[in-house]
């Protein structure tokens, strides 16, 4: 395929749609974001067949009174066309609010058919800026076509384009954590754990590969380079550290567990079974589908099996979390500014 080649893709969003982004960014780090449309903003905008490259740089701004703000960004993956139902049960508060109400209720406001799909900037590996991150649009430079368009396309090679590269980039690596695989800012729940366990890791991952015979609880894959320990709720401080706290589980399974994709429950008969999110089942590999209700492979000592409330914690924080704001709330209502 081939692509037309824009340096900067300029998104422009509401100062509440950032409120929500950040404060899900900081309680659980960076993920995929939706940027939405109605097809009434979209038809604001010039109608083009610019196809834009998957990895371009991407940045939200907002238009606060006569002030341009460039507030973070990402990385342009690709634009979809979903319902609204479909849309907020894909991506919850990762598309800028809080609730499904108040999704409505944009959407509406923005004269969208309930009935008709609306266009979805997807932004991977998304950084969003802190208070004195936040970066000013230079006076003189402020885009004024985006009074009635809501995104832009920029080339790099522009003065403004030099400036918002260098500048967004610089404090996009204020803000992420090079322990990461991917370089990006994992959220306070990671943080906060490794801050506990990053000098007892290695003990007490060998302590749950012994618990679980270096099995994966939910597949019985027992290859030890592919395991890795994995807890219920988030370790804020020591007594966390426990066996109670941990399984065992295969990579991609304990990828989807942290991501809230998959939770355990126990069901009536004390058995730990595991259950898939309406959107795994709808979107991932049949062998994934299969796990689905699944029992568990526990210890023989049922003292050493998972504490009843630590999975009642995931069952209701981490699973499905993009459908929330987290535990507790960052996010600052008293703003007017819309």
């Amino acid at each position: 395929m081939d692509y037309n080649k824009p340096d900067i893709l300029l998104l422009k969003v509401s100062y509440n749609w950032f409120q929500v982004i950040k404060a899900h960014f900081i309680s659980y780090g960076s993920s995929i974001t939706n940027c939405w449309y109605t097809p009434f903003e979209e038809n604001l905008s010039d109608k083009s067949d610019i196809v834009i490259k998957p990895g371009t740089l991407t940045l939200f701004l907002v238009e606060k009174g006569d002030k341009q703000i460039i507030v973070g960004g990402g990385y342009y993956l690709k634009k979809v066309y979903l319902d609204l139902n479909v849309c907020w049960y894909t991506f919850g508060v990762r598309s800028g609010y809080v609730t499904y109400q108040d999704f409505i209720n944009r959407a509406e406001e923005f004269n969208a058919d309930l009935s008709m799909p609306i266009s979805c900037n997807l932004i991977n590996g998304t950084f969003i800026f802190t208070k004195t991150q936040i970066l000013d649009v230079p006076e003189g430079f402020e885009f004024k076509f985006l009074k009635d368009h809501c995104q832009i396309l920029l080339k790099s090679s522009s003065p403004i384009g030099k400036y918002l590269i260098k500048v967004s980039n610089q404090k996009r690596k204020e803000a992420i954590d090079y322990i990461c695989s991917d370089g990006t800012w994992p959220g306070i729940y990671y943080k906060a754990t490794v801050h506990k366990t990053i000098e007892n890791i290695s003990e007490y991952r060998t302590e749950l590969l012994g618990v679980y015979n270096a099995t994966c609880a939910v597949t019985e894959s027992h290859f030890i380079a592919t395991l890795k320990a994995v807890n219920f709720q988030s370790m804020y401080d020591d007594r966390f550290l426990t066996i109670e706290n941990g399984i065992i589980l295969r990579a991609d399974i304990a990828e989807l567990f942290n991501k809230g994709f998959i939770t355990f429950f126990y069901d009536a008969s004390d058995i730990l079974r595991v259950r898939l999110s309406q959107r795994m089942k709808e979107h991932f590999d049949p062998d994934y589908i299969k796990l689905d209700n699944k029992p568990l492979l526990l210890p023989e000592d049922k003292k050493l099996w998972p504490n009843k409330e630590y999975v009642k914690w995931h069952n209701t924080i981490r699973f499905e979390n993009w459908l929330n704001s987290g535990e507790f709330s960052l996010i600052d209502f008293s703003s007017k500014y819309k």
